[in-house]
């Protein structure tokens, strides 16, 4: 709200010739307070009836019963109350012909004492009295995956509309119920809005859900031998500059001979990492990614056994950045980065050649969730689950660019709102912007 800039005057029978826009000026003698009106002529409004104006630094300072005649100014933030005897409390006072809408306090209850049209806020809502003794309150607008240029992929376990017990049609799976079907909320980036399991030749390759995992939200949990593939967004991240993948995730072990990875992409007839990005967690205190630019490159692994933060069992917010464009690979968990490798070629685009057509004949590629499988045939069924995933996943994240690249606040807002999302924002590092409050619009 604008600041309310006040002009006085102790002779009677004074009026301003003029007022600004924001600008009021009070007659103390003959108790009349004047406004610049919407037209821009000067305009009376008197307080009557023997009333007065009053002055107090805040609305707490004013008496505890206050008279409708009088009038009442806050010092501290230059604003004007009445009070409102049918609810017995201060509201912000404006000329006539406004919207109606006055200030209140913070109500404490949707039933507490208002009247229609009141107005309040606080840190987290905006809230409305509707009709007499009765609020409603909306929160206000948080940071969505959506707001970030390029969303590529957009996969929500805590979303049960996403989650499906076939292929095709199929309802919600129940807790431990296998899944046959999760919809990527990134819309119509794909040739299909599907990550499909259904063609897992064993229902004991489809991953389960796990209800209430973290934070009250469901997840999903790949034990091991379970799979998503994702062909329809097999060549999600080919020609762009540079990538973002996060993921709030769970490691099922610690000090595992296996990776256990979130997501990979890889060539069918070799399991060669194709372009892109792999997030893996390779025995006790070690994380890192993997991915190579163009095919002739060989791929670069970043690795770290960094003890901060601590690599466990407990939920990460697990963030990478492959910047093609500047030739680097970053790594962040829960806000830190903890791994930085270079590329052996930088360019405006990734992977320009290979991955068109999933066939291992012609090197196509397929993506996985949920396991790096060394082998995959094209009809999607992997041959060596040796390389595979033991962990929960809650929500998963992807962005890409096809010119420019993403700067540091990006990675911070996408971590953020995952780490909020799944309680995790106390592993958030002094400093980090969003430490205390989550990211907005």
């Amino acid at each position: 709200m604008a600041t309310v800039r006040i002009l006085r005057s102790t002779t009677a029978g004074n009026t301003p010739s003029s007022l600004v826009s924001g600008q009021i000026a009070i007659n103390e003698s003959d108790g009349k307070l004047f406004y610049r009106n919407g037209s821009g002529s000067v305009t009376a409004l008197a307080t009557g009836g023997g009333g007065s104006i009053v002055t107090a630094a805040s609305v707490s300072a004013f008496p505890a019963t206050g008279s409708a005649s009088n009038l009442y100014i806050t010092t501290e933030d230059q604003r004007i109350w009445r009070w409102d005897a049918t609810a017995s409390i201060y509201v912000e006072s404006g000329p006539s012909g406004g919207s109606g809408l006055s200030w209140s306090s913070v109500p404490t209850s949707a039933t507490a004492t208002g009247s229609v049209g009141q107005i309040a806020y606080d840190s987290q809502y905006q809230y409305t009295c509707v009709s007499t003794n009765f609020w409603r309150r909306v929160p206000y607008a948080l940071w969505s995956p959506t707001l970030l240029t390029g969303l590529q992929c957009w996969l929500d376990a805590s979303d049960r509309t996403t989650l499906f017990t076939a292929g095709s049609g199929g309802n919600l799976p129940d807790d431990g119920g296998s899944i046959g079907r999760w919809l990527d909320k990134a819309g119509s980036n794909h040739a299909t809005d599907v990550v499909d399991g259904s063609n897992a030749t064993i229902s004991t390759q489809r991953p389960t859900r796990v209800a209430r995992a973290q934070n009250g939200l469901d997840a999903i949990n790949f034990g091991g031998t379970h799979w998503f593939d994702q062909n329809s967004a097999r060549d999600m991240l080919r020609n762009r500059s540079c990538a973002i993948m996060a993921v709030a995730m769970k490691y099922a072990t610690v000090n595992n001979s296996n990776s256990q990875l979130a997501w990979t992409n890889r060539k069918s007839s070799t399991g060669d990492t194709a372009t892109r990005y792999q997030l893996s967690h390779r025995s006790e205190n070690t994380v890192g990614g993997s991915s190579r630019r163009l095919d002739s490159d060989s791929s670069i692994t970043l690795a770290t056994t960094s003890t901060v933060p601590p690599f466990d069992t407990s939920w990460h917010v697990h963030v990478s950045l492959c910047d093609w464009v500047n030739g680097t690979l970053y790594h962040r968990v829960d806000g830190t980065q903890i791994g930085t490798g270079s590329f052996l070629s930088s360019g405006n685009t990734s992977d320009t050649s290979l991955g068109t057509a999933a066939s291992s004949s012609d090197g196509g590629t397929w993506t996985a969730i949920g396991a790096s499988t060394r082998t995959l045939r094209t009809d999607g069924v992997a041959n060596n689950l040796a390389l595979s995933s033991g962990s929960q996943i809650g929500e998963m994240i992807c962005h890409a660019r096809t010119s420019g690249s993403y700067v540091t606040a990006d990675l911070q807002t996408v971590e953020a709102y995952l780490a909020w999302r799944w309680g995790l924002q106390a592993n958030l590092p002094a400093g980090h912007p969003y430490k205390s409050v989550p990211p907005s619009f």
